[in-house]
């Protein structure tokens, strides 16, 4: 417990620094000699948000009208002030209203560090003897500190919430009494002061009468909260209209638990066997509420889509149950992407005078997860002109230009800038006006059609037009004198083919002549097979005559044509006289080896020839 005094002695400190920043308040103040009669204060710590609400009851104990209150908050380091607001509370319970005092932040001239000064203007003034109920509300990010900063994924969260047994004012507080509220009854330890009570999951203190303005008593609780403390370091929403019929949602988000950081080893069997007792302060999921009308939902990180997540359609609203990949414990942290579309009726609007109006919620959409750092991008179509925002706090804003596909001058962005946003801030609505022309609407479709009609034209052109630069050029010439060289070659080729068919029909016909002995068929056969022979001699003379008249045409190829067709004109007659010799000896009923025997120097040299012909082909293909 020795930090645990460490921490008290330093905050002790701070509200000695804060109790002399407060007399000189009240020293400014006196003048108006205001008094808070009662003051009941309520002090929320069951997340890791400190919502602080006060009811006052102030009395203008002076003798002249005081038109505003000031009030003065310290908030040290780490804690950091992320809203403030107040209200004045007018009439009964029953019929009571309620109307926001403009909070103006001030920089007085005792001003010390880390002190934040507002001062609130009251409707009318506060005439002497009168009173006025104002009720006060403010968060702050980063106020409890994790003790010990460090736990195992067995052990509990334990965090420190430092503040004062009195409420900060710089007025005199007659009476005034302190609920706070933790998330359960698990308390280590708080500073006790008469009359204080601890009710379950509640420390009540007080009433305390008579309390001097200024006067301070230091306050420690430490107690257990097993919430997770999610916070986006970054987040970056993105608002694209299409005046085609979406607004398309894109959110980035840089997730971090800032709890007590995790320690040791991590065991998936014990935290997902063991859930109440294992990590319990770990982050298992979110739940973020959506348009009503939201569809096309995705959920991804770098790695992917994820599919551990739930989207459900409740009444006038949709949530998106996503869960991480792996729990976050203390000190880890996810980045993903949440996109959607939004029907543009449901977002957009247009006013009488033409002028179209953005409506959307600022924050993110997941409750209780406060962001450090906050962009708001707005796309408006390509055109539009009149731009102008509207926030009801305080934010940057600057402006950027986007191309997407069709663009010519880029789309005109909006960009809004906040640090320290909290869930009171992210269900505020901003609007972005801006003018767009009709016409203006028909811009990218006209280019589409543009487009495609001159890639026809281009196409038409192409097809009607030769692009060689001359038909006389020696180059082209020569290309054409080529490629008609080698039809010629390929046409060739196939009368030679067809003429070898020829003579293998005579062979076949000498095998049907030993088989039936039909003589006057295999003549009959031969002299078919003579004319066809002659024909396409004729044929292949036309053939190479055009070959040897082309210009330039290749001497060796042409050398190999002249001797292809002298031996295919040799093999043509061997083939016929040797069917001729067989035919006439089988009518003279000569005996088949003295046939085989007359025919065998024939056969051998039309075997020949058939090779030297193929090589000859062959080499003309090539």
């Amino acid at each position: 417990m020795a930090s645990l005094g460490a921490v008290g002695v330093r905050f002790a400190r701070n509200l000695a620094v804060f109790a002399l920043v407060l007399v000189s308040l009240a020293c400014v103040c006196e003048a108006s000699d205001l008094v808070i009669v009662r003051a009941d204060r309520k002090i929320d710590l069951q997340t890791h948000l400190v919502r602080n609400s006060a009811t006052l009851k102030v009395e203008n104990a002076g003798t002249s009208p005081a038109s505003s209150v000031v009030l003065a908050l310290l908030v040290p380091p780490p804690g950091r002030l992320a809203f403030a607001t107040a209200v004045l509370l007018q009439g009964k319970v029953k019929s009571r209203t309620f109307q926001e005092l403009p909070l103006t932040p001030i920089t007085p001239s005792y001003a010390v560090e880390n002190g934040v000064y507002f001062e609130a203007q009251l409707p009318t003034p506060l005439e002497p003897g009168k009173t006025a109920q104002v009720e006060v509300y403010f968060v702050v990010i980063n106020a409890l500190t994790p003790h010990p900063a460090e736990i195992t994924q067995a052990d509990p969260q334990l965090v420190i919430f430092e503040d004062s047994h009195y409420l900060t004012s710089p007025y005199p507080v007659r009476s005034q009494s302190t609920i706070i509220r933790l998330p359960s009854h698990q308390i280590e330890s708080f500073t006790a002061k008469e009359p204080s009570r601890k009710t379950d999951s509640e420390i009540k203190l007080g009433p305390y009468e008579g309390v001097e303005k200024g006067e301070v008593s230091p306050l420690l609780v430490h107690y257990e909260n097993n919430r997770p403390f999610p916070l986006f370091e970054r987040a970056e929403r993105e608002y694209e209209i299409s005046h085609w019929g979406n607004v398309y949602v894109t959110e980035d988000y840089h997730l971090v638990h800032s709890g007590a950081k995790h320690k040791g080893m991590f065991s998936r069997l014990d935290y997902q066997h063991r859930p109440m007792a294992i990590g319990v302060s770990s982050l298992r999921g979110l739940m973020a509420v959506l348009p009503e009308r939201a569809n096309t939902v995705y959920y991804r990180d770098e790695i992917g889509n994820i599919s551990s997540s739930h989207l459900r359609y409740p009444h006038r609203k949709a949530e998106l149950e996503i869960e991480p990949r792996y729990p976050l414990l203390g000190g880890w942290s996810v980045t993903f992407r949440v996109g959607y579309s939004v029907p543009l009726s449901d977002l957009v609007s247009i006013s009488t005078d033409g002028t179209r109006v953005l409506n959307a919620t600022f924050g993110s959409p997941f409750a209780d997860v406060p962001i450090k750092h906050l962009t708001v991008k707005v796309v408006l179509p390509e055109g539009s002109y009149g731009i102008s925002a509207d926030v009801p706090f305080h934010v940057g804003k600057s402006t950027e230009t986007k191309y997407s596909y069709l663009d010519t001058v880029g789309r005109p962005v909006v960009v809004l800038d906040k640090t320290d946003v909290v869930p009171e801030q992210g269900i505020m609505h901003f609007q972005v006006r801006y003018k767009f022309s009709a016409i203006a609407l028909f811009t990218e479709p006209l280019l589409l059609v543009l487009a495609f009609f001159l890639l026809f034209l281009l196409f038409i052109a192409y097809t009607h037009s030769d692009l060689t630069i001359s038909k006389t050029a020696p180059s082209y010439l020569a290309k054409l004198h080529h490629e008609e060289f080698l039809d010629l070659i390929q046409r060739l080729s196939r009368l030679v083919a067809d003429r070898a068919a020829q003579i293998e029909s005579l062979d076949a016909g000498l095998v049907k002549l030993g088989r039936s002995g039909d003589v006057a068929g295999a003549k009959a056969a031969r002299r078919a097979v003579e004319g066809e022979l002659k024909e396409s001699a004729r044929e292949i003379a036309a053939v190479v005559e055009k070959i040897e008249a082309l210009p330039k045409a290749p001497a060796g190829p042409v050398r190999t044509v002249q001797v292809l067709v002298v031996k295919e004109k040799e093999r043509a007659e061997r083939a016929v006289a040797k069917h001729t010799v067989a035919v006439e000896a089988y009518e003279r009923k000569t005996p088949a080896k003295e046939i085989d025997a007359k025919i065998a120097p024939m056969q051998q040299r039309l075997g020949a020839l058939k090779a030297e012909i193929k090589e000859l082909v062959m080499a003309l293909e090539e």
